[in-house]
C-alpha cells in the first residue's frame, strides 16, 4: 500500500515504485516509493519510502535511528557504497546516492504480484538438521532476511478446506511486522507444486485492519500460525528454514518464475540441491498429515465472532 501523506502531497499526488539496484553486481537493493513527477535523478532514498529489501525498510521503525549518525551507510553485500545516511532539510532521514553506484526501473512488482507462479518443495527436519542447514547457508548461501512470521489462514472459499482441497489459499500475515494479504491459486502440496501467487503490501501496525477488511468480505474463521526462521538464498534457490515453536522444524525450497512452462526445469534444479544436501522431499499425503498434525497440535483456531479490534497488536505487537 503506498504511502499517501503530506510528503506526497507537496510532490503533486504523483508517485511510483522503482527497484534501485547495485551498478556493480546487479543485486536489487531497495524497493522504493518516488514522489513526484517521472524523470530526473534519483539524488537520495527517504527511508520512510522504502518498502524493502528488509534489512533497509526495517530501520524507518528503529527507535533507536534518530539521526543520521544512528544509521549505516546502504551497501551492497558486494561491498558496493550506494548510499550514505543525511538528514533532509524537512526532517527525514535519507540515504544520500552515490551517483553511479546504482540503477533504477519502474519496479515490476508494484505491490501486485502478477503473472507469478511458485515453485516450491518441503520437507521435515530434525533440531540438528535445522542447525547444521542454517550453519551451511550463512557460510556458503547468502542471508536474505528473518522469517519470524504471524499469521491467519482462511478455508478455501469454495470447498471450505484448510487443507486437502484448498484450491485458494487466502492468508494474512506478517514477516518480521511488515503484515500482507496473500492469495495462492492451484493445487499444493505435491512435489511438483505450482501455484500463482497474489500479494498486496502492507505498512507497520495494519494487521488488525486487514482481519477487520477479510471478515469485511466474509472471511471470518480460520487458523492463527506462528513461525520463527530465516530465509537464505542457496544455489539460486530460496530456502526457509522454518520453527514451529515447542513443536517441529522444516524446510521450504522455492524459486518464483513468472512463466509456468518453466517449471519442469526449475523443479528438476531445486530437487537436485535438495537430494545434495540430503533433504527428503514430502510427498503430497505426509505433507497433508503434517499440516492436518499442526493444525491439531501447534496452529489456533480463529473466530471474528470472539475476536476484539487490536487483538492481534496487543498480543504480537503487530
Amino acid at each position: 500500500m503506498m504511502k499517501n501523506d503530506k510528503y506526497l502531497r507537496a510532490r503533486g499526488g504523483t508517485t511510483r515504485m522503482i527497484d534501485v539496484k547495485c551498478a556493480k553486481c546487479g543485486e536489487k537493493i531497495l524497493f522504493y516509493q518516488k514522489d513526484g513527477p517521472s524523470g530526473g535523478w534519483l539524488k537520495r532514498c527517504y527511508l520512510n519510502r522504502i518498502f524493502g529489501i528488509e534489512k533497509w525498510e526495517q530501520l524507518q521503525h528503529d527507535r533507536d535511528i534518530k539521526s543520521p549518525a544512528d544509521m549505516p551507510s546502504l551497501i551492497c553485500d558486494c561491498g558496493n557504497l550506494i548510499g550514505t545516511p543525511m538528514m533532509y532539510k524537512d526532517g527525514r532521514l535519507a540515504f544520500r546516492l552515490v551517483r553511479g553506484s546504482f540503477t533504477r526501473r519502474k519496479s515490476i512488482k508494484h505491490k501486485m504480484m502478477t503473472k507469478k507462479y511458485e515453485i516450491e518443495v518441503r520437507g521435515l527436519l530434525s533440531g540438528s538438521q535445522f542447525k547444521k542447514l542454517d550453519k551451511l547457508f550463512r557460510a556458503e548461501g547468502k542471508f536474505k532476511y528473518n522469517k519470524d512470521r504471524i499469521g491467519v489462514c482462511y478455508p478455501d472459499p469454495e470447498s471450505g478446506s484448510l487443507v486437502e482441497e484448498c484450491r485458494t489459499d487466502i492468508r494474512i500475515r506478517t514477516t518480521a511486522g511488515v503484515p500482507e494479504i496473500i492469495v495462492k491459486q492451484g493445487e499444493w502440496g505435491k512435489s511438483d507444486e505450482s501455484r500463482r501467487e497474489l500479494s498486496i503490501i502492507g505498512k507497520r501496525g495494519q494487521f488488525d485492519e486487514l482481519v477487520l477488511m477479510l471478515a469485511a468480505l466474509g472471511h471470518k474463521k480460520g487458523i492463527v500460525v506462528v513461525r520463527a526462521g530465516n530465509v537464505y538464498d542457496y544455489k539460486g534457490v530460496e530456502f526457509s528454514l522454518v520453527e514451529v515453536p515447542n513443536h517441529s522444524f522444516y524446510f521450504e525450497a522455492e524459486v518464483m518464475v513468472d512463466d509456468e512452462s518453466k517449471k519442469p526445469t526449475v523443479l528438476k534444479k531445486i530437487n537436485k540441491i535438495c537430494t545434495d544436501l540430503g533433504l527428503e522431499i514430502l510427498s503430497q499425503s505426509a505433507f497433508f498429515d503434517y499440516i492436518n498434525k499442526l493444525n491439531k497440535e501447534a496452529n489456533e483456531s480463529f473466530d471474528f465472532a470472539k475476536y476484539k479490534e487490536g487483538d492481534f497488536k496487543k498480543r504480537f505487537g503487530i
